[in-house]
């Protein structure tokens, strides 16, 4: 039905919401993926998805192995190579504890993502892009969601305090960068916070 990989205009954030993927029969990894594992269900094809570094995935579990498909490039097949080459692209030098990374067993990286994951990853791409360019209440809402879907997520409870911040909800940011300290007592950025949560402190009793 022609749906392809998005190569011209990759960040578009119209490739990660579905209706536009279906409309414009054009996406990102993983919204395309999330299609095609769908349209594996309804066929009885026990397709999952991979969260592969850097480049989602789907496999297929069959009786001699795993096939993995790569539904940004039309669902094709991946080679071991290809998949190493992937992972030569994404993975820094000397961030594997002394492991060329050439020489890492793939299996953990080909491990099934749960419905979950997947969404919590699809929702990280569009912080990304609403983080670098767009409204901020684009990345409030996005962050909101992360949050419904991984509560435990310290990081976003931090980000979204400081979307808060940008725009002018004093109490709502405070709330969020204190319990962000509770959570994180030893966070690299503990003092930084802190000094931004001083300053909401002082500017909320000077509102009241």
């Amino acid at each position: 039905m022609g749906f392809r990989g998005n190569t011209e205009n990759y960040y578009d954030p119209r490739n990660s919401y579905l209706n536009e993927v279906i409309d414009r029969r054009t996406g990102i990894p993983i919204s395309l993926a999330v299609l095609y594992l769908e349209l594996g269900r309804r066929i009885g094809l026990p397709l999952e998805g991979v969260s592969f570094p850097g480049h989602f995935l789907v496999r297929l579990r069959l009786r001699g192995g795993v096939l993995v498909l790569d539904p940004f490039c039309g669902g094709a097949p991946q080679s071991e190579d290809e998949l190493r080459g992937r992972l030569l692209r994404v993975i820094p030098p000397g961030s594997t504890g002394g492991v060329p990374p050439a020489e890492l067993p793939l299996d953990q990286f080909l491990e099934p993502a749960s419905k979950r994951q997947i969404l919590s990853r699809l929702l990280r791409n569009l912080k990304g892009i609403y983080r670098e360019a767009g409204p901020p209440e684009r990345l409030l809402d996005v962050l909101n969601r992360i949050l419904a879907v991984t509560p435990e997520a310290n990081a976003e409870l931090r980000d979204r305090g400081l979307a808060y911040q940008r725009l002018e909800c004093h109490r709502a940011a405070l709330k969020d960068l204190s319990d962000y300290l509770e959570r994180e007592p030893d966070a690299p950025d503990f003092y930084e916070i802190r000094a931004r949560v001083l300053g909401l402190s002082g500017l909320c009793a000077r509102l009241n």
